[in-house]
């Protein structure tokens, strides 16, 4: 999908090995593998083209769409980041449950564009991908949840804070006070400096 004006730049279908789908069926039956279309996109958020994951199920569209979560990742860099089996153990079991799945690996990461920006212009790697969903009409846009972990949470927090979109959201472990942290655990305290 190449359209001008479109946000979706590059859409890649995941393949995954005999190996990775065995992982996947241990974990969580054949349901992420058979009934979810899984896709690695670029898109663009803020001029940026920015790397991310599209689980979506397979069947019949509800009326009015699927309803829409946000899955923000935890880490930095690539560490952390998605790869075509996190993604499916992540995002495609959920989709398998009836939902439209969305994460952002955040600019700068996995072959996108920019600098990694924690907190601040990152998050709208998250909230860009409600216009991504938007752009393929199969997301109900009135039913959006947000969720992250470490990281991930405190961009989930940042989302709540910035937008009004979301129904409910999940954190797991979210960072919320990087100085505490800094105090908590010292080993962090150079890579906390270097990056802000």
């Amino acid at each position: 999908m190449n359209q001008k004006n479109s946000l979706i730049l590059e859409r890649r279908a995941v393949s995954l090995s005999k190996a990775m789908q065995a992982v996947v069926e241990k974990m969580y039956g054949r349901a992420p593998l058979d009934q979810v279309n899984m896709e690695e996109i670029t898109y663009l958020s803020d001029n940026l083209k920015v790397k991310g994951y599209m689980a979506t199920p397979l069947g019949e569209k509800p009326e009015g769409g699927w309803p829409l979560l946000i899955w923000n990742r935890g880490g930095y860099g690539d560490r952390g980041s998605l790869d075509d089996l996190r993604a499916t153990l992540i995002l495609a079991s959920t989709a398998a449950w009836g939902y439209m799945v969305l994460a952002t690996q955040y600019r700068g990461n996995r072959g996108g564009e920019g600098r990694e920006d924690w907190g601040d212009n990152d998050i709208n790697d998250a909230l860009n991908l409600i216009d991504v969903a938007k752009e393929t009409g199969l997301a109900d846009l009135s039913r959006i949840g947000i969720e992250g972990a470490s990281r991930g949470g405190m961009s989930t927090y940042g989302a709540l804070i910035r937008d009004d979109r979301f129904c409910c959201a999940i954190v797991h472990a979210g960072l919320s006070d990087l100085f505490a942290l800094e105090e908590e655990k010292p080993q962090f305290a150079e890579w906390i400096d270097s990056q802000f």
